[in-house]
């Protein structure tokens, strides 16, 4: 029986996930339903303004630390009395957990719009002659 596992762990920072929809202006909501388009004022743009220097500061710095479970891979040598086959039985595993501080998406990716790795799990046997 063999065992094989392995761990990423990345110490890094990251920029938290910040809409980009502003909350309170134009882009997010109406004034009425019946008026196609919020008229834009000075308090909407005050408010754009704030948000953007908030994210160019280090306020949406925040840790995105992680540790991976990459691979694990169990293999078991099934004994027979005839040792001409050799089978085996295996289990692998990958990307299977994530453990993060970070609520953004993946902290593997600099931006949001990439899907996290995806998980596989294979069992099988394998015959060698």
């Amino acid at each position: 029986m063999s065992l094989d596992v392995l761990f990423q762990f990345v110490k890094q920072e990251r920029q938290l996930y910040l809409p980009t929809a502003i909350a309170g202006t134009m882009t997010n909501q109406l004034v009425d339903y019946g008026i196609p388009m919020q008229p834009y004022s000075t308090k909407n743009s005050q408010i754009a303004a704030n948000y953007n220097l908030m994210r160019s500061s280090t306020l949406s710095i925040v840790d995105a630390s992680y540790i991976r479970l990459k691979n694990i891979s169990i293999t078991y040598d099934i004994p027979l009395k005839d040792h001409f086959l050799k089978p085996q039985i295996f289990l692998q595993g990958q990307n299977l957990f994530t453990l993060t501080p970070y609520k953004g998406g993946d902290p593997e990716f600099k931006y949001n719009r990439f899907l996290p790795p995806l998980r596989t799990i294979v069992m099988g046997m394998k015959l060698n002659f």
